[in-house]
């Protein structure tokens, strides 16, 4: 699985919201927009470019402390938009 796995899976799960990715230093960041409030963006996930980790967002800038899964692992049939799919279970 590769990130651009991952967006298509989040642009499949709805028709209501956008998603794109943004290329960071050390993550991608996977952002969101409403279709009719676009360009009005917010970050999704970050994705760790080395390992594949997927984070919840802590702000803007940078992810969550705490790994919520991973890129070799993710099941494209558990996404929705609304990121229930990060939830610690």
């Amino acid at each position: 699985m590769t990130i651009t796995d991952l967006v298509q899976a989040l642009r499949d799960s709805t028709d209501a919201w956008v998603f794109k990715v943004e290329e960071g230093r050390k993550y991608y960041k996977v952002m969101q927009a409403l279709v009719d409030q676009h360009p009005h963006w917010s970050v999704h996930a970050f994705v760790d470019k080395n390992t594949g980790d997927i984070y919840k967002p802590a702000s803007w800038r940078g992810p969550a402390k705490g790994v919520r899964g991973n890129l070799s692992t993710f099941d494209p049939s558990k996404v929705d938009p609304y990121m229930s799919w990060l939830y610690r279970r």
